[in-house]
């Protein structure tokens, strides 16, 4: 029994997996656009000094809708683009 496949065919199905991949990532990240207005009035209660230290430096430890607030009120404050 052969099991090989054509280049075509290979290609096709990477980008059907690849597809399914952008597709799932987009979904998340609408998802947390929505989740990050939750977010909006713990961060605008935050310093700058504690909004800055946790993009620059502490990530890992927050959840990606909390980033995506505290992200757009550093732009609101006028302190990134």
């Amino acid at each position: 029994m052969n099991n090989l496949i054509s280049e075509e065919d290979r290609e096709i199905q990477l980008e059907k997996v690849y597809h399914t991949i952008e597709t799932g990532e987009k979904r998340k990240l609408e998802e947390n656009l929505i989740e990050s207005t939750k977010w909006e009035t713990v961060v605008a209660k935050m310093s700058t000094f504690e909004l800055k230290q946790i993009l620059e430096e502490k990530r890992n430890e927050y959840n990606p809708a909390f980033l995506i607030a505290a992200e757009k009120e550093i732009v609101s404050r006028g302190l990134i683009e």
